[in-house]
This record gives structure tokens, sequence and C-alpha cells, in this order.
């Protein structure tokens, strides 16, 4: 039965503010940023979710307790579980040359265990543009989530052989609702610079 997890799930997407008292749930995130000879083209994102999140998952979707997830489980996960997250952007505030996207839609979905904690991966196309610098940061604007990047190996980039790029942080203020400004990771990659 999938009440009691459902309700977990609901809570930790549909973002209520009247939950938002502190972070309810956690997710280190991780980005690889996909780069041609044209430009940037997708950014590859990862979720990994506390043991709490974990758990209602498992519990719901591992139907034949596995361990791991088949077809069937991760299109459930994807439909009940993820795709409400659009609403939010998914958590995702991604700019090319200062201009913010906004996503339409993802792709390459798929869902395993790490370190006996779950794992989300996705795909973010950015949209066709001559633009030397990209941004990523991730928040949820009702804290009810937060999600942070534990290190700077979570961030990479893929690109062709000797292309040239470098990468920045920033401390960015956004304004969480309830709680006022707080500072976000912010990442950025520009091209054509020092780093190969």
């Amino acid at each position: 039965m999938r009440y009691l997890p459902l309700i977990s799930i609901l809570a930790l997407f549909a973002g209520f503010t009247a939950l938002t008292a502190h972070p309810h749930s956690f997710i280190d995130y991780s980005a690889k940023v996909i780069v041609d000879q044209s430009g940037f083209r997708a950014v590859e994102i990862g979720w990994l979710f506390d043991e709490y999140f974990t758990e209602s998952i498992v519990v719901d979707y591992d139907m034949d307790q596995s361990g791991d997830f088949d077809e069937t489980e991760v299109k459930a996960i994807y439909d009940e579980a993820f795709i409400n997250v659009a609403t939010f952007n998914y958590f995702l505030l991604l700019t090319l040359d200062d201009q913010e996207i906004v996503i339409d839609s993802t792709s390459d979905f798929s869902v395993s265990m790490r370190e006996e904690r779950m794992f989300y991966r996705f795909t973010v196309p950015l949209p066709e543009s001559s633009a030397k610098q990209f941004t990523v940061m991730s928040y949820d604007p009702t804290f009810f989530i937060f999600l942070e990047m534990k290190s700077t190996d979570d961030l990479s980039v893929q690109c062709p052989q000797g292309m040239k790029y470098d990468v920045l942080t920033d401390d960015r203020m956004i304004d969480f609702e309830m709680y006022g400004e707080l500072p976000v990771k912010e990442y950025i990659i520009i091209l054509g610079t020092s780093h190969e």
C-alpha cells in the first residue's frame, strides 16, 4: 500500500509553505555540462537523496524488492515522484549569457542506488545559442528541500579535446519566501578561457 509514502513524496515535491519551517529533505546534486564545437548543448543533472526519501521510494516502488528498478518501476517513479518538479523548473536556475532558461523538457531519466541512497539522473537540453557563458545553480524556493553540490568535483565539463574553458563560483543572494535572502552557490562556465 502506498498511502504513507505517497504523502511524504507529495509533501516533498509540492513545496507546501506550511511545512517549510526548515528543510525536510536533502539532495546532493551534481552537474555535467555538455559542450560541442557549436557551444553549450545540455546539462546532465544527478540527485542523490537522503536516507528518508530513499526509504519511501524503495518501499513504494521496488515492487520485487530486487534492490534496483526495472523499466516499469522507473516509469512509475517518473510519473509519481519526479515530473511534478517541472513546476519548479526542476529546482534549477540555468542561464546562457545571463538569459534565464525555462526548462520545457528533460530526457534520459534514470533511477539507481548509490551508497544505499536513491540516485536520479536526467538531462536538460539547452537551446541553440552562441553564448560563451553558462551558469547553473539549484535550490527549492520554498526551502522545503535543501540542494547542495558537495564539492567542485561534482561539476564537470564534457567538451571537445583542446577546447579551453574556465569554471568560477559565486554566492548569489536568492529570496526564499518566508526567510528572506540567503546565499546559494552559483557555478559559472566560461568558454575560450584558460582551463583545458
